[in-house]
């Protein structure tokens, strides 16, 4: 029998059964950009009806300097299908974001159309490691109203001073938070550790999105689903127990 138990603590401890995550870590959250003991997530929330709402990265860092900016500039910079259109600007509320979008098929073959330069004319996508400079400052351009993506099953949209703005809240939590707080620190911030910032787009009147991360919840399977994997472990745990015992009696 303790060789039973034996062999079945050694299954348990290499089988996907959740048990408890350290730290900021969410099952939910795939995609991890950098290295280092400090984690803090990156959310973007669209409202194009599509699902999910909101697509999120994790971030690993060291340096107690590193900035929100910092955290986005290397996830649209890793290939891992992020991409936003804005202004790179030094100083203030750091970069303006004019729009985000995502590769839905990570083909590294994301592209929009309709997009506009700040006169108003038409503007070819120049996106450079995940990132395309609008070059104009605060004082523009709008965004572009009919900018959408190339591929319809990709993500695309864009707010600025009509069709409402990316907003940015907060959050601080060990996994998917659900109380969020609007900041106007903008991209400058210094980063906090188990922290959340997620962008999202209000409404064409300027109201605010809440951000809603529901589906990026740890999926568990259900109790019964959990019964019948111990079974199945404690099944295979007794049938090497007995083929070991007939081999001793051999």
């Amino acid at each position: 029998m303790k060789k039973i138990i034996r062999l079945l603590t050694a299954i348990l401890l290499a089988s996907g059964i959740p048990h408890a995550a350290a730290a900021i870590i969410n099952p939910g959250i795939t995609t991890w950009v950098g290295a280092g003991s400090n984690e803090s997530i990156l959310a973007i929330q669209w409202r194009d009806a599509k699902s999910p709402s909101a697509i999120a990265f994790g971030y690993r860092w060291t340096s107690g300097t590193t900035t929100l900016n910092d955290m986005i500039t290397a996830v649209l910079a890793a290939n891992v299908g992020l991409y936003a259109r804005g202004d790179l600007i030094s100083g203030g509320f750091g970069n303006a974001y004019f729009g985000f979008g995502y590769d839905t098929g990570l083909d590294s073959s994301f592209s929009i159309t309709g997009a506009e330069d700040d006169l108003g004319d038409p503007a070819t996508p120049n996106f450079i490691n995940g990132f395309w400079d609008m070059g104009s400052g605060y004082a523009g351009p709008w965004s572009s109203l009919n900018a959408a993506p190339a591929n319809s099953s990709d993500r695309y949209q864009e707010g600025w001073m009509d069709n409402g703005f990316w907003e940015l809240f907060t959050a601080t939590s060990t996994f998917t938070p659900t109380t969020w707080t609007a900041s106007n620190d903008g991209g400058t911030q210094l980063l906090g550790s188990d922290s959340w910032y997620a962008y999202s787009l209000t409404n064409a009147d300027y109201t605010s999105v809440t951000p809603n991360l529901t589906s990026l919840s740890a999926s568990v399977p259900e109790p019964s689903q959990i019964a019948s994997s111990l079974l199945l472990m404690l099944g295979a745990a007794f049938f090497l127990w007995k083929r070991q015992k007939a081999k001793h009696q051999a």
